[in-house]
């Protein structure tokens, strides 16, 4: 299912990348999504997981996103043909991607990757939340610059220029609440075109607040600071993220 806009509370909330499954108390994150109208894109690191919790997540303001971790795929190949069955129904994709760093498989992450992208530019339009830790470069080679799916990456901890790369590649960057914490990342932050800025959290991974909503309205507050925007303007972002590809 797409979105579906009811806009009626006072800050515009959404998060582009988050774990509900992994959270300590599910059912009381469901509860705090709906009461406070919050969208969000529940990401799943396997197919069979997205499988079950697409039926858990009965919500008009969560949509759960179809994944395979780049951590899990050597372990679990046998599920990548489940992957390629469900992928023609899935608008949302996340969380999948390439991770030099605590990964093995190098060569099946890519492959898989590559695969995936082709297939989704055969099918109706997706978006997908990328996953690119030290391998940004090798993400951004692989990604088609021709593309019927929308690429959103996901924490970025790449360099400037490969940022710059990644920009006219049409990326957006999702930026969670650890990201505004780093020097590093604050100076890269302001090196992203203001339409390209999304907010995401990764929680239960950046979940630093002591509430998932009050987490959020800071990453908002802190990164309308950082770049002299309205938090507005952010909302405006994930909209047209979505109306741009005829997602929503």
């Amino acid at each position: 299912r797409a979105f579906r806009f009811h806009c009626n509370n006072t800050m515009n909330l959404y998060d582009t990348h988050c774990h509900i499954d992994l959270l300590p108390d599910k059912k009381a994150i469901m509860e705090e999504i709906n009461q406070g109208h919050i969208y969000v894109m529940a990401m799943t690191n396997l197919p069979d997981i997205y499988r079950r919790e697409k039926v858990v997540y009965d919500s008009k303001y969560i949509r759960t996103c179809l994944g395979f971790h780049p951590e899990l795929i050597e372990e679990y190949e046998h599920q990548v043909e489940m992957m390629w069955q469900l992928l023609p129904t899935a608008k949302y994709i996340g969380e999948v991607g390439l991770d030099f760093v605590n990964a093995g498989a190098v060569g099946k992450q890519v492959s898989f990757l590559s695969e995936l992208f082709e297939r989704c530019n055969d099918l109706s339009p997706k978006i997908i939340s990328l996953h690119s830790r030290g391998a940004v470069d090798e993400l951004l080679n692989i990604l088609p610059e021709k593309r019927t799916f929308i690429p959103i990456m996901h924490w970025y901890t790449g360099t400037a220029a490969q940022l710059c790369k990644a920009v006219k590649l049409d990326c957006y960057i999702s930026v969670n609440f650890s990201m505004l914490r780093s020097s590093k990342s604050r100076q890269l932050i302001k090196n992203i075109p203001e339409d390209r800025l999304l907010i995401e959290t990764d929680a239960p991974f950046a979940l630093k607040m002591g509430s998932y909503t009050k987490t959020l309205e800071e990453i908002n507050n802190q990164l309308s600071m950082l770049r002299g925007i309205e938090t507005e303007r952010l909302f405006v972002n994930f909209k047209t993220l979505l109306e741009s590809n005829v997602i929503c």
